[in-house]
């Protein structure tokens, strides 16, 4: 009315649907897959799911959240060689230790830490956090021999190398990074005597681990 020049944004209505389309299909794929999720995320996207058979729709928060969850599963990695031995490992070490825990060290010296929950029997994933690097962060987990990552990019080709080569060689990979840093993969107690030096940890730890030991 005032002689102004008005700019319209053209609404392109198949772009839109495209879109939602799409958003709908993760939905759909996170339905299906919910119970490959750890209990935690397992009620969050069961949540997600009752809210929009419910309303029809989810706010963008809550898109984001689906996109999340979604991209665990796109990016999830199998283990390539077999880590029930290592889970083994795990379930011997949780009889006598609250949170058993093995400290790795990766190729671009990231310090890696997995620990056994013996509620859920996953095996959570952390990065940093060990010997001055900063503060821990948690990456991910591994599920039924399934590397899963938290978020997008949160396990590197680097990392995911150093699980798939601990599930395939968990001796070596001790070893290897006890002969660095002098440290036991399994308590992070320094390495002084020459058969813990030897292995890659010491007598103690070989006994809550089930670990070959020999003097």
């Amino acid at each position: 009315p005032n002689g102004e020049n008005v700019m319209c944004e053209i609404f392109d209505i198949g772009i839109e649907m495209n879109a939602y389309e799409e958003k709908l299909n993760k939905l759909l794929k996170l339905s299906k897959n919910a119970v490959e999720l750890t209990p935690r995320d397992k009620t969050f996207a069961n949540s997600l799911i009752e809210f929009f058979l419910a309303n029809h729709t989810l706010s963008f928060k809550q898109w984001a959240s689906v996109d999340k969850l979604a991209a665990r599963f796109e990016k999830a990695e199998p283990i390539y060689g077999d880590f029930d031995a290592v889970h083994v490992m795990f379930q011997l070490a949780g009889e006598k230790l609250k949170f058993p825990k093995v400290r790795l060290l990766s190729k671009e010296e990231v310090f890696v830490q997995l620990t056994f929950r013996k509620d859920t029997r996953l095996i959570e994933l952390h990065r940093d956090g060990w010997k001055g690097h900063g503060k821990r962060k948690f990456i991910g987990w591994i599920k039924d021999n399934v590397i899963v990552p938290y978020a997008a990019g949160s396990i590197t080709e680097d990392i995911s190398d150093l699980l798939q080569e601990f599930a395939y060689n968990p001796q070596q990979v001790a070893q290897a990074m006890a002969a660095k840093l002098e440290a036991c993969a399994y308590c992070g107690k320094a390495l002084s005597d020459p058969t813990s030096k030897k292995y890659g940890y010491g007598a103690t730890c070989a006994n809550n681990w089930g670990l070959e030991y020999k003097r």
